[in-house]
């Protein structure tokens, strides 16, 4: 497999994504294992590198979210509605770099 990154720009929004951040279907398709369970979520920025949870929606199987971890990084880059993340993720499913653009 070629390394190769996709990204994607999302704007924050308080009331969807303060639990977890939903995950685009090209990056599913392209960037994670099939049963992935965990992606390392990376802020240069900020200097932080932690673990986070990947949660399938039950209703949508083709659905998956960032959980465990995010609700915190949201709190400790002190997000709000509006903000845009850029956030790239290698196909070797490795990590997810997070950065806060605007």
């Amino acid at each position: 497999m070629d390394l190769k990154v996709l990204g994607f720009v999302t704007k924050y929004n308080n009331l969807i994504f303060t639990f977890k951040q939903m995950i685009p279907k090209s990056i599913i398709e392209e960037c994670l294992y099939p049963n992935q369970k965990y992606i390392k979520l990376v802020d240069e920025e900020i200097g932080l590198s932690c673990s986070c949870e990947i949660e399938e929606d039950d209703e949508a199987c083709s659905e998956k979210y960032i959980a465990s971890e995010w609700q915190d990084y949201v709190e400790l880059r002190d997000l709000v509605a509006g903000n845009i993340l850029e956030i790239m993720v290698c196909n070797n499913a490795k990590q997810m770099k997070v950065k806060k653009i605007g």
